[in-house]
């Protein structure tokens, strides 16, 4: 079974708006959403709200934080698609005298090209998620992409740039240029990024977006891909432990498999 494209894309604007909308409310409640919870957010509603389009969600995430990197790998697994990506996931800085800057962006520096050395290591396609808010001066910014492609600002609320655009906006130290207007010229809604239908929209995406980066549009399948099939009815003690010790080894936060393949 594949999904349709236009269900899945449809779906990503409703996510991207519950992003901008959640963070609108966490504001009022004197809150800040981390990147982290923001991200396992996403995933939990995706896991809840996939099989009407076709598509399942396996995921599982570091039991202890701080033990490694922030980074999350997705692997989404079709007929015609079967691709990773090595994802870092950043947060718009809430201030409305400010006109808008990515919280912890590059820090510590050179924290891009690891994204993009850990990326091709092990065949990954490296991306950076930013969540969005209208709490800037420059919320103008979030405007229409594309027409007719326009679905209100909120379509915004979680977009994609390349790692190698955040490269190429970055000082010689490896800091990148935090600043929403800068950022945003390598952006895309991320319902215009992944493309996942009956062929791999995602491919044409990332090359038409600023940066040049190349895409794979093939990756190996990660061994955690194959436990989280496996380990769906072990023991929880024993597919922890299992899981643990691959994330740490991969250096990532969690792990997220989004398939539209039935399997027999």
């Amino acid at each position: 079974m594949s999904v349709a494209a236009g269900d899945l894309r449809a779906y990503l604007r409703l996510l991207a708006g519950q992003i901008w909308h959640d963070q609108d409310d966490a504001f009022h409640h004197g809150l800040t959403l981390q990147e982290e919870t923001l991200t396992e957010t996403l995933l939990l509603k995706m896991a809840r709200d996939f099989s009407p389009l076709g598509l399942e969600v396996l995921m599982f995430n570091k039991g202890q934080e701080g033990e490694n990197g922030a980074d999350w790998e997705w692997f989404f697994d079709g007929p015609e698609c079967s691709v990773g990506f090595r994802i870092q996931a950043k947060v718009l800085k809430r201030g409305e005298g400010s006109p808008g800057k990515y919280a912890q962006l590059g820090k510590p520096a050179g924290q891009t090209q690891k994204l993009i050395d850990d990326a091709k290591k092990y065949g990954l396609n490296p991306i950076y998620i930013f969540y969005n808010h209208r709490w800037v001066q420059n919320h103008h910014l979030f405007g229409p992409s594309v027409q007719p492609d326009w679905f209100g600002r909120s379509c915004w609320g979680c977009s994609v740039a390349t790692a190698e655009f955040i490269k190429g906006i970055s000082d010689t130290k490896g800091n990148p240029d935090k600043n929403l207007a800068t950022v945003i010229k390598g952006s895309r809604p991320w319902h215009r990024f992944f493309r996942l239908g009956k062929t791999c929209g995602t491919q044409k995406a990332t090359e038409h977006m600023p940066g040049g980066q190349e895409f794979r549009p093939r990756s190996p399948t990660p061994e955690w891909v194959i436990m989280l099939r496996e380990f769906r009815s072990a023991n929880e003690e024993v597919r922890r432990e299992t899981m643990d010790r691959v994330l740490t080894d991969r250096d990532v936060q969690g792990v997220a498999l989004i398939t539209s393949r039935q399997e027999g």
